[in-house]
């Protein structure tokens, strides 16, 4: 009978919490192109995949967790912990994020 489970459909607020999460985590890892994918795609029309890589700083994220999600039916208020070395220095610092949903789909508004 396990078979016939059906698959409970994950909420909004888990949906964007894993968007986030992989989204950061492409940025830790400098895969900019990857992370620049989870932009909206009106935010993809205002800023280039060159000029998002341009405003990165390769190796200065060293960590990134999501702390909360509360969402509306199209809009999701997120807050990352994220964790960078300057001076020598990790530090940890909380990020407020706002993730819209678009035909179908979760993206990170760019601010």
């Amino acid at each position: 009978m396990a078979g016939c489970a059906t698959p409970v459909a994950k909420s909004a607020e888990e949906v964007v919490a894993e968007r986030a999460a992989e989204r950061w985590n492409a940025v830790v890892a400098g895969d900019f192109e990857k992370a620049y994918g989870y932009i909206s795609p009106a935010g993809r029309l205002t800023m280039t995949l060159q000029g998002f890589k341009n405003s990165m700083r390769p190796g200065f994220h060293k960590g990134a967790r999501v702390v909360s999600v509360k969402c509306e039916p199209e809009v999701c208020d997120l807050l990352m912990e994220l964790e960078y070395e300057f001076q020598g220095k990790r530090t940890k610092t909380p990020l407020p994020e706002k993730w819209v949903k678009q035909d179908g789909k979760w993206w990170f508004l760019l601010g």
